[in-house]
C-alpha cells in the first residue's frame, strides 16, 4: 500500500470543509505563530499542524502549548495535528470529532452562562 503524502491528507480535509461549507484558511501567518490552515466554526478555532517527523511534531506541539497575547494557544486556537502515520479516512473522523466535541463544550458553557443570568 503506497503511503499518503501529508499535503494529500491536508486536501482530503480541504475537500470535507468545502463540502460542508465550513470556513479556512490556508497557509495562516500572524505575528506570533504560522499554521498549515486555520478553521473557524462560529466561536470555534482550530489549527491545523501538518508533521512529517515526530521531532517537528513534538517542537510544534511544543508551540501549540505556548502564548498568544498572554493566553495559552490552546485556549484561543484548538491544536489538530496530521501525523505521516494518518490515514485520510482517520483524519477526516479525528476532524469531525474535533468539532462535534468542542462545539458540544461551546454549547454547555453558553448554556451555564444563560442559567446564570
Amino acid at each position: 500500500m503506497a503511503k499518503i503524502s501529508n499535503e494529500d491528507k491536508l486536501k482530503a480535509l480541504r475537500n470535507f470543509l468545502k463540502e460542508n461549507k465550513i470556513s479556512f484558511i490556508n497557509n495562516y501567518h500572524s505575528k506570533t505563530f504560522n499554521v498549515d490552515m486555520a478553521i473557524k466554526v462560529k466561536k470555534l478555532r482550530i489549527a491545523v499542524f501538518l508533521s512529517d517527523d515526530d521531532k517537528e511534531f513534538e517542537d510544534r506541539m511544543v508551540f501549540a502549548k505556548s502564548s498568544y497575547n498572554g493566553a495559552p494557544l490552546r485556549n484561543v486556537y484548538n491544536p489538530f495535528f496530521i501525523r505521516k502515520s494518518d490515514t485520510k479516512k482517520f483524519v477526516l473522523e479525528k476532524m469531525q470529532n474535533c468539532i462535534v466535541s468542542r462545539m458540544m463544550m461551546l454549547q454547555k458553557k453558553w448554556q451555564k452562562k444563560q442559567e446564570n443570568d
